[in-house]
């Protein structure tokens, strides 16, 4: 089995460098399985010398007039993932910490097309050998999306295009 994952990594802040640190961690654990992807706009990348580099076509420039921000479209960034030669994707926000055993978990469910994972908010923490407190689960939003690529391309015309980072894009692709 192949997994993309892919985050859009942007600005600089702790949250971000805990997500990078376990995600090369993983890379670690898992090997071969799975390879990492920074998903950037053509004009302007942030490069992450560990993550290979990948595009998205489009972003809210696009479809707001007289946009100020640059954020990508979601299907866009989805799009960019489900052209990579790999069995599924997982796209998640740059801010998440996935654990090994939610990539074991994909691993050994491959009859899914599709799996969505909320977050599980935790005490801040500085490194990742901290302590881990669960606060409480964030239950009315999705923060990482795995999808089978062969389903993703049969099926991505059914998704629209919503502003990542924008309100409810997250529940949209959920219940689709």
């Amino acid at each position: 089995m192949k997994l993309a994952i892919g985050i859009n990594i942007f600005g600089t802040f702790h949250r971000q460098e805990l997500c990078i640190e376990g995600l090369l961690k993983l890379k670690d654990l898992f090997g071969n399985t799975i390879d990492l992807y920074n998903i950037q706009p053509k004009d302007n990348p942030i490069i992450h010398d560990k993550f290979e580099t990948i595009y998205f076509e489009r972003s809210s420039l696009d479809v707001v007039p007289e946009g100020k921000q640059n954020k990508p479209i979601v299907k866009s960034m989805f799009n960019a993932l489900g052209e990579i030669n790999c069995d599924y994707f997982l796209f998640s926000n740059s801010d998440i910490i996935i654990s090994n055993r939610f990539i074991q978990t994909i691993i050994d469910n491959q009859d899914r097309d599709a799996f969505s994972g909320s977050r599980l908010d935790i005490q801040d923490i500085q490194t990742l050998d901290d302590e881990v407190s669960p606060v409480r689960y964030q239950v009315t939003g999705f923060d990482t999306f795995v999808i089978k690529t062969k389903w993703w391309n049969e099926n991505k015309d059914k998704f629209p295009e919503y502003i990542y980072a924008e309100p409810e894009w997250d529940v949209m692709y959920a219940t689709i």
